[in-house]
């Protein structure tokens, strides 16, 4: 498969599992290095069997990368790790030394919400811990459905900018992510500064969600997806 520079089909219906993974590279020289090797690493090898695609997304920080692959099932990762060369980890790590993983979180996209079909200038990841499956459904339904200016509420405008909100819960219940895409950095900059506040509904709602806590946010700005 060819790399490109768009992003992943997040609402494919083929698409049984996420997978996503966080990877601390300390500069943006070593995240651009990290990127590269991390897609070449695909070059030699037959593609997957239930793959559907892969992608590497840089932060804006110039710190990190987010891999995020989608599968057809848990069965089709399965098969792959067991098959999976341990060539292609290693030649990563030996291009790009001292890269800090964080570890590898299976998810299902559990509900989007899409405002716009305008090409997305940013990638929000935002991150919850849960206490498990109740809590995270409870949390994104009450969000997507009765937080003015998303979803069903149609008598409030929608922040300008917002382009789509893709929550995925993790196959243990203990993550929420909420893969967000905007028209720009700023677009998202002005929506902290004017709609999440303290005080604010969605704040509020996070703030009150027994079982429920926010880890924080990373912005990502540019892209691989093979």
């Amino acid at each position: 498969m060819t790399s490109t520079a768009s992003l992943p089909d997040i609402v494919r219906a083929d698409a049984g599992l996420v997978l996503m993974s966080e990877w601390t590279v300390g500069t943006p020289e070593r995240q651009q290095a990290a990127t590269a090797t991390a897609m070449s690493a695909w070059d030699h090898l037959a593609w997957p069997d239930g793959l559907l695609s892969y992608s590497c997304l840089t932060s804006t920080d110039g710190d990190t990368l987010l891999h995020y692959s989608q599968w057809t099932d848990a069965a089709a990762h399965a098969g792959f790790k067991r098959s999976d060369p341990p060539e292609r980890v290693q030649q990563i790590f030996a291009e790009v030394p001292g890269i800090e993983r964080h570890g590898v979180v299976e998810y299902q996209r559990y509900r989007s919400l899409v405002l716009g079909d305008e090409r997305p200038g940013c990638v929000v990841a935002v991150s919850f811990e849960t206490d498990g499956h109740e809590t995270a459904r409870h949390f994104v339904d009450t969000l997507l459905d009765e937080q003015p200016g998303l979803a069903q509420r149609t008598d409030v405008e929608p922040p300008a900018g917002m382009l789509a909100n893709h929550f995925h819960i993790s196959t243990d219940g203990t993550r929420v992510v909420n893969y967000a895409e905007f028209a720009d950095e700023d677009a998202h900059r002005r929506i902290v500064a004017s709609d999440l506040r303290d005080g604010d509904d969605v704040p509020q709602l996070i703030s009150t969600t027994p079982g429920l806590r926010l880890l924080g946010f990373k912005r990502f700005h540019r892209w691989r997806t093979r």
